[in-house]
């Protein structure tokens, strides 16, 4: 005793430090560069996209695949797959896919419409499964939101480009508006100067007609004074007529008397010649006969004179006096006359310079108007250039509302956007992972802490194999039970619903009578040591499928899966997590009820390969005076 005292504890002292430690590198090499593994996680792609055709071609959900299927070298990616609707669907509700991306029909149509007056979000569809793994369907949602982003900031930067060329177009329509209003800058400037030329023309034009006027109202003036002269000169003819007429009268008249004049005056002047003659004899005064000579020279002077008279009175003396005194009227009034033309002269000639200077304001006139009329051409083709590069600006600039703006901003924003679909809630999927986990700890506890369940005394029993296996497995089922009700009174602390909990509870029952089952088996086996490391290598290939996905964990835990109850802990899972068409949790019902018919089997096989080993397959009867005989226990 004293020898195997001391054996005992340095066993569990060795056990007590190999244990944890076997079981902490185990567990860290499960989860260890779990994240250098994720291109292995399997998610589906289906690309229903359409290319569009035309002039701005599009093949955005191609585009999109590619980035998915073969990412760049730093980019995060996952073990994307092309493949059909059907068998995406397939995949996803059977686990074999984590998530599946959906491209629709008008991906690259809405892709295209950023740039139109009708923008609409392109929206991608990610269905995913957290009854599979939680963790996948969220990295899945990551690596698609990550790719559709970048997707969408190549189409912002293509609208932001189209938008700015539209831009350059604008300002090159504004730049020809300018340049229009250059020109009609210039032409108005030119109109300018035309209409103050045609202006100054005016006003010489104006001045001109002026003059005109008044050298038209110099030659009325004339005219009158030459209407007054030529009555004054009609009157002054009249006179000439009257006095004409007085003169032939009157020569008539003279003519007789100076004849009569210078006959008297000639007999007279011989008279007074005698007389003189014989004065002197007859008169004693020589002053009379000085007297009577002087008379009669006198009266041969007036005889001369009567005859001179006679002559120039003859004929047109007196007409010719009459007619000289008519010619110097008539002289006169000419020389009206000729003032009165003099005047008609300048009024004419006034007249002619206002009309010469009238003609020159109209010519200065004309070339203004000609001047102006170039000006004007300039400047309607500057407005029509002007006119044309404000419409073609204003045809580029686009018109929206103020709900289109809006709507516009979230696209440009938003591009490409990412609807989620989760075929089942990931609510709890974690608490029902750790649950799945406990369940088999606890019931790994309950048979190393409980008695053995081949202790010599009970293979010694004579009860059949099937009833001995009956009796001992009946305490660790019953405990296994309450571990499960225990367990799920726990998750449903976190919010558990209870059509939920209704169903979860049933998997859990099962899944710790499975596990005791097993385990049962196991200690048949291998013993409790063999149980120790049995449970801690199923714990570790437990935690590395329970909560992230299989794939990431090293290849060996990936093996371990197919041949462990691995699958109990992800179906576990999934049936807490919920299932819209039951596979999950028939998946996960069928895997329990096979694992615990093979743990049946093996706690059967266990009690008779002990027995066999230890001799202990014979039951004692009871004989008569209190003797027993031993005879083979029947299995």
């Amino acid at each position: 005793m004293s020898a195997s005292r001391p054996r005992a504890l340095t066993l569990f002292l060795i056990a007590a430090l190999v244990i944890p430690l076997g079981a902490a590198a185990l567990l860290s090499w499960s989860v260890t560069d779990r994240a250098d593994r994720v291109e292995d996680v399997p998610v589906a792609i289906v690309n229903d996209d359409e290319i569009v055709t035309g002039d701005t071609p599009m093949a955005a959900g191609r585009a999109l695949s590619s980035a998915l299927v073969h990412p760049e070298d730093d980019t995060f990616g996952l073990g994307w797959t092309l493949t059909s609707a059907e068998d995406a669907a397939d995949g996803l509700a059977a686990g074999e896919y984590y998530a599946v991306l959906t491209i629709p029909e008008d991906f690259s149509q809405s892709v295209l419409s950023v740039g139109t007056v009708t923008p609409v979000s392109a929206e991608v569809t990610l269905q995913t499964n957290p009854a599979a793994s939680a963790v996948g369907a969220l990295a899945a949602q990551a690596v698609t939101e990550a790719a559709t982003q970048a997707l969408g900031e190549q189409v912002t930067d293509a609208f932001v480009t189209q938008t700015i060329t539209g831009m350059n177009s604008v300002a090159q329509s504004l730049t020809d508006a300018a340049d229009g209003a250059e020109q009609l800058a210039s032409g108005a400037d030119q109109l300018a100067g035309g209409t103050t030329t045609l202006a100054d023309s005016s006003e010489q034009l104006a001045s001109g007609l002026s003059q005109a006027a008044t050298g038209t109202q110099g030659l009325a003036t004339g005219t009158e004074q030459i209407a007054s002269a030529s009555s004054t000169l009609a009157s002054s003819a009249g006179q000439l007529a009257g006095g004409a007429s007085q003169l032939s009268s009157g020569s008539s008249s003279v003519s007789a008397a100076a004849s009569g004049v210078a006959g008297g005056a000639q007999q007279l002047s011989s008279s007074l010649a005698s007389l003189a003659a014989t004065c002197p004899g007859v008169s004693s005064s020589a002053q009379f006969c000085a007297s009577l000579s002087a008379s009669a020279q006198a009266a041969a002077t007036l005889a001369s004179s009567a005859a001179q008279t006679a002559s120039g009175a003859a004929g047109t003396a007196s007409a010719a006096a009459s007619v000289a005194s008519g010619a110097s009227q008539l002289a006169a009034g000419a020389t009206q006359l000729a003032d009165g033309a003099a005047q008609v002269a300048d009024g004419a000639a006034q007249a002619a310079g206002g009309v010469s200077s009238a003609a020159s304001g109209a010519s200065q006139l004309a070339s203004g108007a000609d001047t102006l009329a170039g000006a004007a051409t300039e400047l309607a083709d500057g407005t029509a250039s002007l006119a044309d590069g404000l419409a073609e600006g204003a045809a580029q600039v686009p018109v929206t509302s103020d709900d289109d703006a809006a709507t516009l901003a979230e696209v440009v924003t938003t591009p490409v956007e990412v609807a989620t679909d989760a075929t089942s809630s990931a609510d709890g999927w974690l608490p029902a992972s750790v649950a799945a986990l406990v369940l088999w700890l606890g019931s790994l506890a309950t048979l190393i802490a409980g008695r053995r369940v081949y202790s010599r005394a009970s293979l010694d029993s004579p009860a059949s194999t099937g009833r001995l296996s009956g009796l001992l497995l009946r305490p660790r089922l019953a405990i296994a039970g309450v571990q499960a009700l225990v367990t799920v009174g726990v998750i449903a602390m976190f919010g558990l619903s209870l059509n939920a909990a209704v169903g979860f509870m049933g998997v859990a029952l099962l899944a710790a009578m499975c596990f005791a089952l097993l385990l049962s088996a196991l200690e048949a086996a291998w013993g409790r040591w063999g149980l120790v490391g049995f449970g801690i290598l199923t714990a570790a290939q437990a935690a590395s499928s329970a909560i992230l996905p299989l794939q990431t964990a090293p290849p060996v835990f990936g093996t371990l899966n197919t041949l462990l109850p691995g699958t109990a802990f992800t179906s576990l899972a999934a049936s807490l997590a919920g299932d819209p068409d039951g596979s999950s949790a028939l998946g996960a019902i069928t895997v329990l009820v096979v694992w615990s018919l093979i743990g049946v089997v093996g706690v059967r096989w266990g009690i008779r390969r002990r027995r066999a080993l230890t001799g202990s397959n014979r039951a004692a009867i009871p004989m008569a005076g209190g003797a027993a005989l031993t005879q083979p226990v029947a299995g």
